[in-house]
């Protein structure tokens, strides 16, 4: 078996370190992967620049929507639907979601679409991506017409004790059972962009939910127009589309037509992990190419250049998100707190009026300015605060349980990824 040295940078890896990257685990299959420091290949993402310093055969990778640069890798795996010969494999990110068991609707045969509960709506992200503003929008329309059931932080309207927590090993799948009860449920990607489809439309289609989507233009191209509300046919126009929901709404046997069509388009191919393979082993066994790279003058580490993906996206988000508040409370006095403070103070958004605590010891005195305060005996200046959660991941569902049971809805978890987006510095142009 040959032996290739490898090494993965530039990810997110909160959620899979670099030994277990499926591309990783997928080389394994044929060849003896060593993780290296000084690898003969290198796979790289969008969440930075150490690529530039690397002088090898260079995959890129994304799950995210952002296209590749060829100037500054040899083979490219990504969402988009382009063409670049023996150099890029197409493999969006719901691909690696789904089997040919997708195709049989039979489960939902006897299911009575009247019997259902209306439309769902779950989303914890309110800032990162033009998506996240309009699928908001588009809620508060729909609920014109009917109560649309927010269990999530966005638009919470409802417990959340019936979706796992999303720290559980089980969200996933107990997040297709709640929407199995929903008649229809939105789906809104974070971003427009030909070929970026992510399990907002797939969960949904598994759950026999009709999702209402938002996103790929070409999404029409791969899943059956009868099985889903493309938004696109309809211009993007919400109005339009609310009404089409109405029509289907009111026809139990459409909507019953709609769950029971087999999502993927007939000739989907749903092999992609023989495909990867066959792409990494094409890379590996050719070899490097030399080509054309501006990339081989070594550059040093700059996540602030402007073609770096996502931190400047979701520090616009999150800049317009805060902006939009009248009355802002920090909870917390860590460093996460710290960290939020000082963004808005670089940012000039003055709304920040009081620091949370959780007991009343801890209060009477200040931190950053902010006067700081027991929960229990704060007096919010307006009925609709957003309360900025900056207390560690793991405790941060239990104390937004708490504060609902106290009446308040509009929460920001903050978490390390957020803090590192606010300590990139971009221009003040944002």
């Amino acid at each position: 078996m040959r032996r290739i040295k490898v090494k993965t940078v530039d990810f997110n890896f909160a959620r899979e370190s670099e030994q277990n990257h499926f591309i990783v685990q997928a080389l394994r299959k044929k060849y003896e992967v060593e993780i290296s420091d000084e690898p003969d290949l290198l796979i790289y993402s969008v969440w930075g620049k150490e690529h530039l310093n690397y002088d090898c055969t260079k995959l890129f990778y994304t799950s995210e929507p952002f296209s590749p640069n060829f100037n500054e890798c040899d083979y490219a795996i990504g969402f988009d639907p382009l063409q670049f010969g023996e150099r890029y494999m197409r493999l969006p990110l719901y691909a690696m979601e789904i089997t040919d068991s997708i195709q049989d609707r039979s489960q939902f045969a006897k299911d009575d679409m009247d019997a259902r509960k209306f439309c769902n709506f779950i989303y914890s992200n309110e800032f990162s991506g033009n998506g996240a503003f309009l699928r908001k929008d588009f809620c508060r329309k729909l609920m014109a017409y009917k109560k649309v059931d927010c269990p999530g932080m966005v638009l919470n309207n409802m417990a959340s004790d019936l979706l796992p927590t999303r720290w559980c090993s089980d969200w996933y799948q107990g997040k297709i059972r709640f929407l199995k009860d929903y008649k229809f449920t939105i789906a809104f990607e974070n971003t427009l962009m030909d070929g970026y489809t992510t399990e907002k439309l797939i969960q949904p289609l598994r759950a026999g939910s009709i999702p209402i989507y938002y996103g790929n233009p070409k999404a029409a191209e791969e899943f059956c127009q009868d099985a889903f509300i493309d938004c696109n046919r309809f211009d993007n126009d919400f109005d339009a589309v609310i009404e089409e929901v109405k029509r289907i709404d009111a026809d139990a046997e459409l909507a019953k037509y709609m769950v029971m069509q087999s999502p993927m388009r007939p000739g989907y191919d749903f092999a992609w992990e023989e495909r990867l393979l066959d792409f990494l082993t094409e890379m590996i066994e050719k070899g490097r190419r030399k080509y054309d790279h501006m990339v081989w003058k070594k550059s040093h580490f700059d996540i602030d250049r402007p073609d770096t993906l996502n931190y400047e996206m979701y520090q616009k988000g999150l800049i317009k998100e805060l902006r939009g508040w009248k009355e802002i409370a920090i909870y917390g006095k860590g460093n996460f707190a710290l960290k939020i403070k000082e963004f808005m103070d670089i940012w000039g958004i003055d709304t920040a009026s009081v620091c949370l605590v959780t007991r009343a010891c801890d209060a009477g005195e200040t931190f950053m300015g902010l006067s700081v305060t027991a929960i229990d005996d704060w007096q919010p200046e307006t009925d609709t605060p957003l309360i900025l959660i900056a207390v560690r991941e793991n405790g941060q569902e239990e104390l937004i349980g708490r504060l609902r049971d106290k009446g308040y809805r509009y929460f920001l978890s903050v978490n390390d990824f957020l803090v590192d987006v606010m300590e990139r510095r971009n221009s003040s142009s944002l």
